[in-house]
């Protein structure tokens, strides 16, 4: 098991690498109607920051209690359980889904 810091530290490696090798910070939901719902992903030093382009209101998530939010910005913290991004990327998508586009039935 990791410290929190050699978490932020993996993570912000695992981000870099991508980047270098030409990866956009994206997930994209595809929704009814032909739209698509774009999450944009960043690491900042409280965690992974993932933000939705969508306005969502608070009445249509279901988020676990360990996010944070700010408006469409949620910040999934850093947690001495994940090792690296891709753990933290697996929980986003996942998170998306059972917590926001499941309820409101948008999965496609």
């Amino acid at each position: 098991m990791s410290s929190v810091n050699e978490v932020r530290e993996k993570c912000k490696k695992d981000m870099d690498n991508f980047l270098r090798r030409g990866g956009i910070p994206v997930i994209e939901y595809r929704l009814p109607d032909d739209e698509w719902l774009v999450v944009n992903i960043e690491i900042i030093d409280r965690g992974v920051l993932f933000i939705l382009d969508h306005h969502i209101s608070n009445d249509d998530l279901w988020f676990s209690g360990s996010i944070l939010q700010d408006g469409n910005e949620f910040i999934m913290p850093y947690d001495d359980h994940m090792e690296d991004l891709d753990s933290y990327l697996q929980e986003i998508d996942r998170e998306i889904i059972e917590g926001y586009l499941i309820p409101n039935n948008l999965y496609i």
